[in-house]
């Protein structure tokens, strides 16, 4: 039984060590010998009574384990002890021992016990174009019968993200004409994340939006807070967000005076703002965002709006897209007569480089 199991461990340690052999990963480091030599280089493995290190002078040196009286490894390594456990991150040799110095903390192994290690292959950093995200959509629709009714749409979003930080962008513009009536909206919105760990992020935000069919000249808002990913991974994202706002809203005081002569009414407010986000993406490259964001003013009391937006996007050739979104906006008490609610549904072809 006892030499099924030697047998066993060392089939495991061979796997391990043909690994490094195929693909040999190395990690900087330092070597002291006994007989006071040092020498410098990216240690490889620790196979069969044998350290091997890259050197820039003299190549890949294999050196008796047995010589070795100091090391120092920077990096990650995959190390195998006798009774073939495995444990992983930076190793150090002294006084008869190995401490492997992983994100758990350290942890010494006698110098007999080390069956072999190898430095790990690191995952390959993300190129700037993974990690910078742009699209475009564009939609148009026409209706003809008793009235003649055009609605075109624009719109642009980028994307930065690293491990650290997340710098968003969103702009949007949309047109609706009925015989020689018109009315616009356009909107932009920015914002900076902040990661301090895989959860918690501190975040900024601004925005301008201008509406016509709400009288809205011109809408500013500046702020930030915190946010909560209570889903992070490959496929999903959902956040809580909480923070506070300064906004500066112009309104048009009559909507039937001619443009050059519309006088405007300008309002500054102080806002709480919480909300959530949902992106996803399921069946097959199917896209799916949620975004709510509440504001409770606390200059008007009484007083408070929401912006939703909701996409689902339909992958159709290479980096062509199909959108269907929907957007709504309310104000419980506007600064002047227009209705609370404005919302719309948007189609257009987006296309992401």
């Amino acid at each position: 039984m006892e030499l099924l199991q030697d047998i066993g461990r060392r089939a495991r340690l061979s796997l391990l060590l043909a690994t490094a052999v195929c693909a040999p990963p190395a990690a900087a480091g330092t070597v002291s010998l006994e007989n006071g030599d040092k020498i410098t280089g990216n240690i490889q493995k620790l196979a069969n009574g044998k350290l091997t290190v890259d050197t820039a002078y003299a190549g890949a040196v294999e050196i008796a384990w047995d010589a070795v009286s100091a090391l120092t490894g920077e990096g990650n390594f995959v190390i195998r002890t006798a009774d073939g456990k495995v444990r992983t991150g930076g190793i150090e040799r002294s006084d008869g021992k190995l401490t492997v110095v992983g994100s758990d903390g350290s942890q010494a192994i006698d110098i007999g016990e080390v069956a072999g290690f190898a430095a790990a292959a690191e995952k390959a950093k993300p190129t700037l174009q993974q990690k910078l995200k742009i699209g475009f959509d564009w939609g148009y629709n026409l209706t003809r019968g008793n009235a003649s009714l055009t609605q075109s749409a624009l719109g642009a979003n980028a994307q930065y993200a690293d491990a650290k930080q997340k710098l968003s962008g969103i702009a949007s513009s949309i047109r609706s004409s009925q015989d020689n009536a018109a009315t616009n909206r356009h909107a932009g919105d920015a914002r900076y994340d902040r990661f301090f760990n895989k959860r918690l992020f501190a975040y900024g935000l601004g925005g301008l939006e201008r509406n016509s069919r709400k009288l809205l000249a011109l809408r500013t808002k500046l702020g930030g807070g915190f946010g909560l990913q209570l889903i992070r991974d490959e496929a999903t994202t959902l956040s809580l967000l909480g923070g506070a706002n300064y906004s500066r809203e112009n309104y048009f005081a009559d909507a039937t005076a001619a443009p050059s002569r519309q006088q405007e009414i300008a309002r500054n407010h102080g806002e709480s703002t919480a909300g959530f986000e949902l992106r996803t993406t399921r069946f097959g490259g199917i896209a799916l965002s949620s975004r709510l964001l509440v504001f409770a003013n606390l200059t008007d009391t009484g007083r408070y709006r929401f912006e939703y937006d909701g996409s689902i996007r339909l992958p159709v050739f290479k980096k062509f897209s199909y959108g269907l979104s929907f957007y709504d906006r309310y104000d419980s008490r506007p600064n002047v007569a227009v209705r609370k609610n404005d919302y719309g549904i948007i189609s257009a072809l987006g296309y992401t480089f």
